[in-house]
């Protein structure tokens, strides 16, 4: 069953390629527009917008999907099968109603199926860990949801549900914008990303690159607008860069390192936004796409291994599992931008873009600092990973089918080959003119993080209290969960109105005391006629007195 949907995917995935390169060639779209409900002014249209960026993004997504389908195959057996297949079908089906859709209402639909899917998928495994991570991930989206449904209400105040051929005033761009920081995990809603670490690692692989994650900055890029409150996502995205980089050269669990890696990347697709790079942007989304995805199958092929998630467990890889250590060499190259990997030609032209805007030296810094942390946390993986010494037990490490290593190898091919190809045919050549220091400024800073991180490896002990600050996300993870609550109001509160008087008197308190009265009256009506009887009696002999 998973090879039948893998193949389906993986050959839809080349179909819409190459829909993608007619209408790139030709300078085509198409617009379908199909009338559902009319009712007064009002019409609720199903819009499909097809384009070579709505095709080029649809196959991306399936593409990664058929790999991870076929990396499941695996990973996933002695699951529900059927059970599995369906919940991530559906989750891909909605990000293709976001990518595709052309007005907000069936937007909404994708978007409420992707946080909906999300937390069932999030809570796959259930435990009290996957129950806490589900609740934190689909509240944190919900508010983006609220913003959502509420533009919907402007815009039926405008008469139209398509916001491609209106002009965008602050309000609407405001709610869209809270929408795409929400489900994008930009600051102060960035807790839930890490957190959704409790669901599969193959649905991992997909929710970090291409699909829950990206449908903000999707929508963002599809948006395109210049308003004044841009200002306000350069301060989010900036902070959101800065806090993956800086949090992941702290953490050892492997698998949030990485997730922590995908939320630095989704804040520099951010950044360009708001600067107005969005080509650029949606170029570094599909190169980040894979070689993110590729990482995720990687991880997911140690914990397949019975290989703890630590990072000091990881030592040999290169002796045991040679086709992982590519994978994860390759997609961390790509990430820290080493020439002529995929990643560079995004990377250094989103420097360059930078560079010669004329920008703000503070925002200069925040963007060199992150690439710096990529670097460094990037060199941790490395080291661990090649050194010859390590805790685990080597004996374990193994693939039984091969079929982890033949996804994990498609995707090392877009990992290497993507970034030169689309760079090629999709970017128009463009002159940047910046001094030969700005153009080496950004390897510097990947070099001097790499320093960085062998500094940080040895002080580590002596930072105790920066490490506390930084793996948990500068307390946003206390912010986002219950814990601001009990410091707020004290336990012995919210034990007495949640665990008291709110089951006493709430639905739960209700439903139990409408059950005990039934049962009571149950017993009177089942004993009806003794009841009659002796009260008979009993009047009788009152009469007679």
């Amino acid at each position: 069953m998973y090879l039948k949907v893998s193949n389906i995917l993986l050959v839809s995935s080349f179909i819409f390629l190459y829909f993608s390169l007619e209408m790139f060639l030709g300078s085509k779209i198409m617009w379908l527009d199909y009338n559902i409900i009319k009712f007064g002014m009002f019409d609720i249209k199903m819009e499909l917008i097809l384009d070579w960026v709505s095709m080029s993004f649809l196959s991306c997504v399936l593409f990664i999907s058929g790999c991870v389908f076929l990396f499941s195959m695996e990973y996933m057996e002695g699951e529900n099968e059927k059970r599995f297949i369906v919940l991530v079908l559906l989750f891909v089906l909605s990000m293709c109603l976001v990518i595709l859709s052309g007005n907000v209402i069936f937007i909404l639909l994708g978007w409420d199926g992707l946080g909906l899917v999300s937390f069932v998928l999030v809570i796959y495994y259930q435990n009290f860990k996957a129950f806490n991570a589900g609740m934190i991930t689909i509240l944190s989206n919900r508010i983006g949801d609220v913003g959502l449904l509420l533009s919907i209400g402007l815009l039926v105040k405008m008469g139209d549900w398509s916001f491609n051929f209106m002009e965008m005033n602050a309000l609407l761009f405001f709610l869209l914008m809270l929408a795409c920081i929400t489900k994008s995990a930009q600051v102060p809603f960035s807790a839930w990303l890490p957190a959704a670490m409790a669901a599969p690692t193959p649905v991992s692989a997909l929710v970090h690159s291409s699909t829950l994650v990206t449908a903000g900055v999707y929508l963002m890029i599809r948006l395109e607008s210049s308003n004044e409150l841009m200002l306000i996502l350069l301060i989010l995205s900036g902070g959101t860069m800065l806090l993956g980089g800086l949090s992941a050269n702290w953490e050892m669990d492997f698998k949030k390192i990485v997730a922590l890696s995908t939320l630095s990347q989704i804040g520099v697709m951010m950044f360009s936004c708001s600067l107005g790079l969005f080509m650029i942007s949606y170029f570094h989304l599909l190169i980040h796409a894979f070689f993110k995805s590729m990482m995720f199958l990687c991880v997911g092929a140690l914990i397949h291994s019975k290989i703890s998630q630590d990072l000091r467990f990881y030592g040999g890889l290169k002796i045991f599992m040679p086709m992982v250590f590519m994978g994860v060499g390759i997609s961390g190259l790509s990430l820290i931008g080493l020439p002529f990997m995929s990643g560079f030609y995004s990377s250094d032209m989103i420097l360059e873009k930078f560079m010669e805007g004329g920008l703000m030296a503070l925002i200069i810094a925040i963007v060199l600092i992150s690439f710096g942390m990529t670097g460094s946390y990037m060199m941790r993986l490395a080291w661990m990973g090649m050194s010859l010494v390590n805790f685990g037990v080597a004996g374990s490490m193994n693939f039984n089918k091969g079929l982890m290593s033949k996804s994990i190898f498609l995707l090392s091919f877009m990992g290497v080959m993507l970034g030169a190809m689309m760079m090629w045919m999709m970017i128009s050549p463009c002159l940047i003119i910046i001094s030969g220091t700005e153009k080496f400024l950004g390897l510097c800073f990947v070099a001097l993080g790499v320093w960085i991180s062998s500094l940080l490896w040895w002080m580590v002990t002596f930072m105790k209290k920066l490490g506390l600050i930084m793996s948990s996300l500068w307390f946003l993870q206390s912010i986002s969960s219950n814990n601001l609550i009990k410091n707020m109001f004290s336990g012995d509160l919210i034990f007495f109105m949640d665990r008291s008087w709110s089951e006493k008197m709430g639905p739960q308190g209700m439903f139990t005391s409408i059950f005990m009265l039934s049962m009571k009256s149950e017993v009177f009506r089942s004993k009806s006629l003794w009841l009659f009887l002796l009260s008979s009696v009993g009047w009788g002999t009152l009469m007679l007195f």
